[in-house]
């Protein structure tokens, strides 16, 4: 499980503030058609209580779309 969160919160690359699960997670909300509260609920939980303190886990979904729209 470990290996797993350490996996999920590794940055997409040098620098980088998105995290690999934050990644996935937007890709299934696109995938999927899931709305902005689910994930926003979901990004939350993550945050907060799943993962170490000190990740850089995006807390919602505008914050997340945020940061992807500062790399294009």
């Amino acid at each position: 499980m470990e290996l797993m969160i350490t996996k999920a919160s590794t940055p997409l690359f040098e620098g980088s503030s998105m995290n690999m699960l934050s990644t996935m997670l937007l890709n299934l909300k696109i995938v999927h058609g899931v709305n902005n509260v689910f994930m926003d609920e979901l990004f939350s939980l993550l945050k907060m209580e799943l993962l170490p303190k000190g990740n850089n886990m995006p807390s919602t979904i505008y914050e997340a779309l945020k940061l992807i729209k500062e790399w294009v």
